[in-house]
Order: structure tokens, then C-alpha cells, then sequence
């Protein structure tokens, strides 16, 4: 019994990846442009980040 439900769940999450790639394809989500913002928004967050890391590596460098 917990095969056949396995199988089900696992056609139907296979079904619905199809379709929701089909709807990608045929309207022309903009996926891309979705993950452009994403990493635009998170780009200072990690320019920051290094420079922070490399400002502790010259001060560590400098009085060690």
C-alpha cells in the first residue's frame, strides 16, 4: 500500500514540474530577470563582507 501511494505522490510531483515548466516556456516568465534582482539586491551584502574580511587579514598581517 505505501508503494502505490509513493508511486502516486511521486507521478503527480512529476506531473505538476512538467506543467509548471510548460507555463515557464509558453508565457515567458521572466525568471532570469527575478534572479538578476535577487543577486543585484544581495551583491553589496557580499561586497561588504569581503571587504570586511579583508580589512581583519591586513590588521591580523600587520600586528602579528
Amino acid at each position: 500500500m505505501k508503494g502505490i501511494i509513493s508511486f502516486f505522490i511521486g507521478l503527480s510531483v512529476l506531473v505538476l514540474v512538467i506543467c509548471l515548466a510548460g507555463w515557464i516556456f509558453s508565457t515567458d516568465f521572466f525568471i532570469f530577470e527575478i534572479l538578476l534582482m535577487i543577486a543585484l539586491w544581495v551583491l553589496p551584502f557580499v561586497v561588504g563582507l569581503l571587504v570586511l574580511v579583508g580589512i581583519v587579514w591586513l590588521l591580523n598581517e600587520i600586528f602579528s
